[in-house]
């Protein structure tokens, strides 16, 4: 629903098209909202970071996705796995918070020692490369990865091009390189 003038028009009843689309396909949960709709609901083990959250569209919704991290290196320690990730509908405010568990992610950016992402892609022959932009994703049938953007510098340290992405299995850490041209149509990201 959105207020015009004092006036509330029902955007289901009464589509307003708008640059050839239609206003009821605007984003209408911001990432601030995002963790308001989570607060009180992951318990005390984990949490969602702030910089985890991703906007990804899931075949023709959008949603706001983010993997479940531990809170503390305590609670890593005694599970060893993150249980799953929370998705949001980004255009509905009104449509709960899903939390999906049973994933049992056992590399995610909050693992320590060898769980831990960034470590697992460095000791899997991605230590020279540069390495940007991890975010949470899934692919057409569901299946959750984490999808990183590889670059190399064009000038010395600096000037980042952009060649491929690297995509891994957050269960078992199964780790897929692709060149730029040959990305997966599901990865939203680049």
């Amino acid at each position: 629903m959105i207020i015009f003038l004092l006036f509330a028009i029902d955007m289901a009843s009464h589509p307003v098209k708008l640059w050839g689309k239609h206003c009821n396909n605007f984003h209408q949960v911001s990432g601030e909202l995002f963790h308001v709709c989570l607060r009180g609901a992951l318990g005390s083990q984990y949490q969602v970071a702030d910089e985890d959250f991703t906007l990804q569209r899931v075949g023709d919704r959008y949603v706001y996705l983010a993997p479940l991290v531990h809170r503390s290196f305590f609670t890593w320690y005694s599970t060893g796995k993150s249980p799953g990730y929370v998705a949001v509908d980004a255009l509905n405010p009104d449509e709960p918070a899903k939390v999906v568990v049973g994933k049992d992610f056992k590399y995610v950016p909050s693992a320590y020692f060898d769980k831990n992402l960034k470590r697992h892609l460095r000791d899997n022959g991605f230590l020279f490369n540069g390495l940007e932009d991890y975010s949470f994703e899934l692919d057409d049938e569901n299946n959750p990865f984490f999808v990183v953007t590889t670059y190399h510098a064009s000038l010395g340290w600096g000037g980042k091009i952009v060649d491929g992405v690297v995509v891994v299995h957050p269960v078992d850490g199964k780790i897929q390189k692709y060149a730029t041209a040959a990305v997966p149509a599901w990865v939203d990201r680049v």
